[in-house]
């Protein structure tokens, strides 16, 4: 009996230490025992989904985590989080894939694969990425890294050569050097420089952004009064790399883009062989190439060595490139190679095209050379639309508006605009928010965040015209279509209203079980719904999305009235 008691106890034991080794490894995984220190970067306000890589182990990664050498992160889309080290930051945004090379103090490195970062650091920070690193110190810089194309904009503080107010862009392996153009900042970077204002002097002022959010606004009102906004797009030619395909960006004051004139990829620039590990007679070897422009390798093996070997050189003749020298390769199939004859780079032979301007986008002329690297200019403004009269395609009723219809002379576009068939009786004021879900992201449904604007705002004030008898809903209603906003509602008998169940993708329960869709009218949230609530000439218009409280996290302090 006490032998079968003691061999339970050992077991006990041993199960035990097993549970505890088990947790102490998940401990040491996910950072359970690091201190936060100025010294050590420290992951931290994490908002979405922000996924870690250690030791092999993929997982969710939690706030205020400490972070060491060869941590991978990546950020779903709309995701967010900080790099805090002191008092710098370092702000990812969604869809980003970095590598935490230093995480110490003066030392920080990081290798960033994609997506948008912002940094603001008095401490020094080296950003190295597909084609290029710069040390950060003292500044406040943007980095965006997508396919073929990395950009690095200054906003403080000198960065290399690039000055405040400057955008390096690397391409090619070239590095161009421009102006920074607001029309290019995202909700994301605007959101930061706003942030990053409150603390430091950028070159890129609050009033500059009040000024960009203004001109966006008013392309939304012109459409909501029934004027087409048209687009004038100011174009960059991103050439081809070898891992990415070369295009035209054009990009509109407004925020709307397009790419065309996609051009292929180029062929790698390889390096000559070098030999990685030597053949034996036992066993074959190793050789290895770079790519010149990118970190592509390629690995060839080495026959074995024959007793009483004599080399036997085959010659290969490299051209020259525009960026590389040329060279004759003589190799011998034991692996032993050796260069001779080499000759100088050819620099680059431009061949240029005219670009006329159209009805919408600029004019210039772009130079190319043979190997894909391209540049334009000589820029021209768009030329705009040679319009005709308007002419009535469909005849408004007592119910509904009829449509009118012009059509450009140049390029042939149509422009349409309601023909009211009932006056307005007064103007309205609607604006559409969710930014309460920026303090909850933890209790957002994975896969949402994208549609959570930087500031929480997906429809700023606008002025709507309203017509007699209309409804908070009809407005509302109207209004998303116009924009381009998703919307879906559903009858409920029981209250004889429309119930709003989604706005931009973003439903009821969203965020937490408390969470859906409320509207208040000049300051007032109404016990009714919203196709019962008759509009009033001034009135304004709030729909808000609600976390916590049923509404008391946006101002509806019904419970205290109770």
């Amino acid at each position: 009996m006490k032998k079968k008691t003691r061999a339970n106890l050992i077991m006990v034991i041993i199960i035990c230490a097993i549970v505890a080794g088990g947790v102490l490894g998940v401990g040491y995984i996910r950072g359970w025992f690091d201190s936060a220190s100025d010294s050590t970067a420290m992951l931290t306000q994490i908002k979405g989904t922000v996924n870690m890589e250690r030791g092999g182990v993929i997982y969710p990664v939690e706030n205020d985590t400490v972070l060491r050498a060869g941590d991978r992160l990546t950020t779903l889309p709309g995701a967010s989080a900080v790099i805090v080290l002191g008092s710098d930051t370092i702000t990812l945004g969604g869809d980003v894939a970095l590598v935490v090379e230093n995480p110490e103090a003066g030392s920080l490195a990081l290798e960033v694969n994609s997506g948008e970062l912002f940094v603001n650091t008095e401490k020094a920070v080296q950003l190295s990425f597909q084609q290029g690193e710069v040390m950060v110190e003292k500044a406040t810089v943007a980095l965006s890294v997508r396919s073929g194309a990395q950009t690095v904009s200054v906003f403080r503080g000198v960065v290399g050569t690039v000055q405040a107010g400057q955008t390096m862009e690397y391409v090619a392996g070239d590095v161009l050097i421009s102006t920074t153009k607001l029309e290019s900042l995202n909700d994301f970077m605007v959101a930061q420089i706003r942030k990053a204002n409150a603390s430091v002097t950028l070159c890129v002022t609050n009033q500059d952004l009040d000024d960009l959010a203004a001109k966006r606004q008013q392309a939304i009102q012109d459409m909501l009064n029934g004027q087409t906004h048209t687009h004038s797009y100011s174009i960059s030619v991103v050439a081809p790399t070898c891992t990415a395909e070369g295009y035209t960006q054009h990009s509109c004051d407004c925020g709307h883009q397009y790419t065309d004139e996609k051009t292929d990829m180029l062929p790698h620039s390889w390096d000559p062989w070098t030999v990685v590990k030597e053949s034996t007679a036992e066993e074959e070897g190793l050789r290895q190439r770079k790519c010149q422009s990118c970190d592509a390798t390629e690995d060839a093996t080495i026959e074995k060595v024959v007793e009483n070997h004599t080399h036997s050189y085959e010659a290969e003749v490299v051209k020259p490139t525009c960026t590389a020298g040329g060279y004759t390769l003589y190799t011998c199939a034991c692996g032993h190679s050796y260069t001779e004859d080499a000759t100088s780079a050819t620099g680059h032979t431009y061949s240029f095209q005219v670009v006329a301007p159209t009805c919408e986008a600029q004019g210039y002329t772009v130079h190319k050379c043979a190997c894909g690297d391209a540049y334009t200019d000589h820029i021209t403004n768009a030329t705009g639309h040679n319009w005709g009269e308007w002419e009535t395609v469909k005849e408004p009723t007592d119910t509904e508006d009829g449509l009118q219809e012009r059509t450009c002379g140049n390029c042939g576009a149509k422009e349409q605009k309601a023909l009211a068939g009932r006056e307005p009786v007064g103007y309205v004021y609607l604006e559409i928010r969710c930014d309460t879900i920026l303090d909850n992201m933890e209790n957002l449904t994975p896969g949402k965040e994208e549609f959570v604007p930087a500031d929480g705002v997906i429809l700023p004030m606008v002025e709507v015209p309203f017509y007699e008898g209309e409804t908070v809903f009809e407005v509302l209603n109207r209004v998303c279509q116009m924009a381009n906003i998703q919307i879906e509602y559903s009858w409920t008998p029981m209250y004889n209203s429309y119930y709003i169940e989604g706005i931009n993708h973003l439903y009821e329960f969203d965020c937490g079980e408390q969470s859906g869709w409320m509207y208040k009218v000049n300051e007032w949230f109404p016990n009714y719904g919203c196709s019962s609530y008759e509009l009033s000439d001034g009135d304004v218009i709030v729909w808000c999305y609600t976390c916590n409280g049923l509404g008391a996290d946006v101002g509806d302090d019904w419970m205290a009235h109770e």
